[in-house]
């Protein structure tokens, strides 16, 4: 029966498995299909600043048909609302999400990406305070992985919100000692990181005013872009990697900051001087020369090469409608209002208010137009897979029922078969205890009385060899007398008999009595014999009087109901009620 049983449920469960790997897919790594789509990333990622819903429903998509994984769609689900809806704090609950959850918190470089997005959220709502626990935190996973670039990011983040919050000095202190440390590694994440937090340390002193400390800070970026130039072998560098494009903008963007301290503190000869620099780099010709060089112009007054600047980068942006236009916008106007051009400062205003009202409602229909061919068949795709996973689910579900079904009928076969073996077992168990009682009645006065005549002549043969009690007639008269007080007179009955109290009736010593127990009861003590005539008793109670309770038989042998059970099961092995259960 337990083989029938073992192999039943080995088949249920070969059954259920091999049903689980029928025509389903292995996860977002491995799946068995794969499905030319438009719900990617990318595609998502290009929308979601113009049509974010748009853009949180492809990559809920892209999820379905395995293109991404959970963790990198919630990942890209918190960007959206974030940079998209500008929904902070949802896209700051779904990054706490996956912070907490058990597959980011196994993953070092997840934490550091989420703590990076969490820190752009957060300057974006303008907690400066939170901006630097989370870049403190980003901070430290970036060490940890051995990354300065990403140490010295964060640290410009958690520098730049002290500066929002007041705490200037404590922001240039970390700002200098950041680029000390990052001074003395020869990578190129290392220099590109200095120049960065380079950056970050002059426009905190811009800020401030404290125009003088500038140029130093931007001698030491000076300092190290011709280190790079002229000792490139020195640094570890991407492969193919060209450090020309790298060299001339570090180079133009510092000389920018040189001529925007220096026009700040009246020295034109070196804002000329380091204009002639600039002019050397490929960087002069890009809108963003004409965009840091427009502080320039402005702060020494020079309003033509203000406006040509300005006019070069309104011919850029004027068709983008990106963000930075609507900073061009702005800036421009606070330069026309300088120079008195004040209705032409308002039209700019104007301007920028449209553009603001519509930059992040307009949809790219070029790029909808593009995808609208392919969405409805993608979302037949979606219905016909979605059919697929029903019926596989219901298919899981009739064998995991079928499985059920097998391991209840296995089971209810196994405990209807344990339990007969059980009976069997108890009901020749009951045979042995009644032979056994039997015997011990045969020990009674009625029973020594009719057998006394028919081993005389045995008896007295062998008494000529033996001596003591049992040697004799009178030891057998003695424990006849015992066992007639015991049986027939119920002794037994009392719960309070002892040795004393059965000594004064027989008018016996304890020596003699436990001689007695010890020649013609196998040498019980008398509490043992005593139980053993109870017990038997009990058994006899139990087969002759169903109707009674095993309590009220327990009290009638001189026994209370715990210690009776317990007294039973010790000496038969079975209880009370098994005992009666199997008659």
């Amino acid at each position: 029966m337990k083989r029938l049983y073992v192999w039943g449920l080995t088949a249920a469960v070969i059954l259920a498995l091999s049903g689980c790997t029928v025509d389903g897919p292995s996860g977002a790594d491995g799946q068995d299909f794969q499905l030319d789509t438009v719900y990617t990333e990318p595609n998502a990622m290009a929308i979601c600043l113009t049509n974010p819903k748009r853009a949180l429903l492809m990559i809920d998509s892209a999820v379905t048909v395995y293109n991404i994984t959970p963790q990198r769609g919630e990942y890209l689900k918190a960007i959206t609302y974030n940079s998209g809806l500008k929904d902070h704090s949802r896209a700051r609950q779904i990054c706490l999400d996956l912070l907490a959850s058990d597959a980011v918190k196994s993953d070092t470089v997840q934490q550091e990406r989420i703590y990076r997005l969490l820190v752009g959220i957060e300057r974006s709502s303008g907690n400066y305070a939170e901006v630097v626990r989370y870049a403190t935190e980003g901070s430290r996973l970036a060490h940890v992985m051995g990354e300065p670039q990403e140490v010295g990011y964060m640290a410009g983040y958690i520098a730049l919100a002290k500066a929002n919050m007041g705490q200037v000095e404590e922001a240039v202190d970390l700002l200098r000692t950041t680029l000390a440390d990052l001074g003395s590694m020869d990578s190129y994440h290392a220099v590109n990181s200095h120049h960065s937090v380079g950056m970050d340390l002059l426009h905190v002193l811009l800020d401030a005013c404290r125009y003088d400390e500038m140029l130093p800070v931007c001698d030491q970026l000076m300092a190290r872009e011709q280190t790079f130039r002229d000792y490139p072998e020195r640094f570890t560098l991407p492969e193919d990697f060209d450090p020309t494009e790298f060299n001339d903008i570090v180079r133009g963007q510092t000389c920018a900051f040189y001529c925007a301290a220096n026009a700040l503190l009246g020295r034109v000869a070196e804002v000329h001087r380091w204009e002639a620099e600039i002019e050397k780099t490929q960087w002069s010709h890009t809108i963003d020369c004409d965009r840091m060089m427009a502080t320039t112009y402005q702060a020494l007054h020079d309003w033509p090469r203000f406006n040509a600047a300005n006019d070069r980068m309104e011919a850029t942006y004027r068709d983008t409608l990106v963000t930075n236009y609507l900073v061009f916008l702005t800036d421009k106007s606070l330069g026309l209002k300088q120079q008195g051009r004040t209705a032409e400062a308002l039209d700019l205003m104007e301007r920028a208010m449209v553009i603001k009202d519509t930059l992040y409602n307009r949809n790219i229909q070029a790029q909808i137009a593009q995808l609208t061919a392919q969405y409805h068949l993608q979302e037949e795709q979606m219905a016909r897979l979605k059919a697929e996973t029903d019926a596989r689910i219901f298919k899981l579900l009739v064998i995991g029922l079928i499985v059920g079904i097998l391991a209840a009928i296995a089971f209810a076969f196994y405990f209807f078969y344990k339990k007969q073996e059980i009976s069997r077992k108890n009901k020749v168990l009951v045979r042995l205890i009644d032979e056994q009682n039997n015997l011990l009645l045969e020990t009674s006065p009625m029973a020594e009385e009719r057998t006394d005549h028919e081993d005389d002549s045995d008896k007295s043969d062998e008494s000529s060899s033996r001596s003591g009690v049992r040697e004799n007639d009178e030891g057998k008269a003695l424990f006849l007398q015992f066992s007639s007080l015991i049986h027939d007179k119920h002794l037994y009955r009392d719960a309070m008999v002892d040795r004393e109290m059965v000594c004064q009736q027989l008018g016996i010593t304890r020596r003699t009595l436990n001689q007695l127990l010890n020649d013609f009861a196998d040498g019980l003590s008398l509490p043992a014999y005593i139980n053993k005539v109870r017990l038997g008793m009990a058994c006899k109670l139990l087969r002759e009087e169903p109707a009674k309770s095993i309590s009220d038989i327990a009290g009638s042998v001189g026994m209370n109901q715990r210690n009776f059970r317990t007294q039973f099961k010790n000496l038969y092995g079975i209880s009370p009620t098994e005992y009666r259960q199997n008659q």
